[in-house]
């Protein structure tokens, strides 16, 4: 990056970026004078079985059970067992080297601010131990120590803080200097952590959209935060632990799920070998690029040969139509409208540029990776897409959007059309998604629903045993109900 030279004929990429926007930047600094250049990514890809059981599925959920997930950077983990780890596995690394599981980060902050409290009580100036820089190691250990003070800041245990660089050999250590530690009760911690989680919660949403749901946000803070830190009234280092637990939890769902979008999005690029390759970065970078059959001749994909035979690639006619689809779909996103969703879908399709929809859902689910409307967008578009490598990953999104809709806000119209649509990709995976206990489908209408669709689908027989759960649930429910209805007429009648 920064290199403006416009004779580079020639860029290789020896390893994977973190995003197609990154790829597409750094590919950039070839051909500004117009001419012909060539830019080859070299890419180690995930094994075939590894591809379809992990990365095309992976969630913040999930990662931890990823077999790479380890911090050895040299070997593939079983049972895959490539000569050395993908670049996937690499990305995945870095980002989990930083974003440790939340136990570990919490029980080690919570440790660093009883320091602090205890430091704050000798008089002295309010500043840490020196912690020594230099190498991968020496980042991590400064890039922590900062996590840990930037965290406990936005639960309003400490004030703010500096950083002071102190040259040491040929790399800088560093000491960090306080301005106070905070005395606040246990209730002012209750309140900050609410106020972060609302932050949280809201900051992906449009403007309109952050009012609409800023009182179901609001309440969803408080309840979170009462819960984790209930029974105590006092300010301990356990209390903080839990604040922070809970704070970083969040936090790294939402970060792991947007990484891993942006991950996923560059490999789909990468592992194709259908679609134009021009067409597939631009569409993945929010752009609308001609149908699926366009071809810019100026690629491995539409030239395997590499013999070009123009000097300039291809460009589709613009289209009115494309355009008014795709600005559907946006203000489908925006008001997470699953109506207009579904509407949009079907005219894509008809307009070949379904897989468009799809890349568009990914690139909204990068910044706002819980958007229900974009999840089910990249499920239906991926659910068709001749292009394998996609195709598999739509169980994820769909099952994403059951989560959201039928466990989560637990709303039966909304989990139904998603439902609908899931079962056309694999009824028996929609069958096994949806038939939750204690969600939207948990009724009598779902769970007919379920059963007569289940009369003729392979299902095993320890997935069936969870629709009988449920449906002997909403029989007990029901039979009680209609238990507390007579015995409440006969009281009345009693008095």
């Amino acid at each position: 990056m920064g290199i403006d030279n416009r004779g580079l004929k020639f860029i290789v990429h020896y390893g994977m970026s973190s995003s197609i926007e990154g790829y597409y930047q750094e590919a950039g600094r070839a051909g500004r004078d117009g001419f012909q250049s060539h830019c080859a990514l070299i890419v180690r890809m995930p094994h075939y079985n590894c591809w379809n059981d992990n990365v095309s599925k992976l969630g913040s959920l999930s990662i931890d059970r990823l077999p790479c997930k380890t911090t050895n950077l040299l070997k593939c983990a079983a049972p895959y067992g490539l000569p050395e780890p993908c670049d996937f596995a690499r990305q995945v690394r870095m980002v989990l080297r930083y974003y440790i599981k939340p136990d570990r980060f919490a029980k080690a902050c919570a440790s660093f601010w009883e320091e602090l409290v205890t430091l704050s009580q000798t008089g002295k100036d309010l500043k840490t131990r020196k912690v020594c820089g230099g190498g991968l190691q020496g980042d991590y250990r400064i890039q922590q120590r900062q996590a840990y003070l930037h965290r406990l800041k936005q639960l309003g245990l400490i004030s703010n803080f500096m950083l002071e660089y102190q040259r040491h050999g040929n790399h800088f250590d560093v000491i960090f200097h306080l301005t106070e530690i905070k005395n606040i009760s246990a209730d002012d911690l209750k309140e900050n952590l609410t106020e972060r989680l609302f932050e949280i919660y809201q900051a992906p949403r449009a403007e309109d959209k952050k009012k609409a749901d800023q009182k179901a946000d609001k309440e969803k803070a408080r309840e979170s935060a009462t819960m984790v830190l209930q029974g105590t009234n006092s300010l301990s280092k356990i209390l903080v632990e839990k604040a922070v637990f809970e704070l970083f939890s969040v936090i790294r769902n939402y970060v792991l799920d947007m990484r891993l979008e942006s991950l996923r999005k560059l490999m789909f690029y990468v592992n194709q070998e259908q679609s134009c390759r021009r067409r597939d970065l631009l569409v993945g970078l929010d752009d609308v690029h001609g149908a699926e059959e366009d071809r810019c001749d100026f690629c491995d994909v539409c030239v395997p040969s590499l013999e070009f035979k123009t000097e300039r690639a291809k460009v589709p006619k613009e289209s009115v139509q494309f355009r008014d689809v795709i600005s559907s779909v946006h203000d489908a996103f925006r008001y997470e409208d699953i109506d207009q969703i579904i509407s949009s879908t079907t005219k894509a399709k008809h307009l070949k540029i379904l897989d468009t929809v799809g890349m568009h859902g990914m690139t909204r689910l990068e910044s706002d990776p819980y958007n229900i409307a974009a999840n089910l967008a990249a499920g239906i578009a991926f659910a068709s897409d001749k292009n394998e490598s996609r195709k598999v990953s739509a169980s994820m999104y769909f099952q994403r959007y059951s989560d959201l809709t039928n466990v989560d806000k637990k709303d039966f119209d909304l989990a139904k059309k998603g439902y609908e649509n899931h079962k056309n990709y694999n009824k028996a995976e929609a069958i096994v998604s949806y038939a939750l206990e204690d969600s939207a489908f948990d009724s009598e209408e779902g769970i007919a629903l379920l059963d007569e669709e289940a009369q003729n689908t392979d299902i095993s027989e320890a997935r069936r045993e969870n629709l009988k759960v449920i449906r002997y649930a909403v029989e007990y429910k029901t039979v009680m109900s209609n238990l507390l209805e007579t015995l409440s007429n006969e009281v009345e009648e009693f008095l």
